[in-house]
């Protein structure tokens, strides 16, 4: 759960962490208000990955992987909390379906 106005700074070591999913809390504290959610890289690139109002757009599908000892921040702007939903992927899968391997005898 990430805080309004609050920033969480994250690293994952020796998997990827993969976010599929952003959505608002159970709890809104301002239904007319947007909840903005941004990422900022190891570079100090920000990028808009949400823009979350109840009734209007209260969840979103993603498909954002983060790289392992990659270095990033989320922060949410607006008045209720957002979750994020998604998994770590162990790096020996990391390549896993379609990656160009063929099993089979030719």
């Amino acid at each position: 759960t990430l805080s309004p106005n609050k920033t969480f700074e994250c690293r994952v070591d020796d998997a990827l962490l993969h976010i599929t999913s952003i959505c608002l809390d159970t709890v809104i504290a301002d239904p007319k208000e947007r909840s903005v959610v941004t990422v900022t890289t190891g570079d100090e690139q920000t990028f808009v990955i949400a823009s979350l109002r109840e009734g209007v757009a209260e969840q979103r599908t993603v498909d954002l992987c983060f790289k392992e000892g990659e270095a990033f921040r989320f922060k949410v702007t607006g008045s209720s909390p957002v979750h994020l939903v998604g998994y770590l992927q162990p790096l020996g899968d990391a390549e896993g379906p379609g990656d160009g391997s063929d099993d089979s005898d030719e």
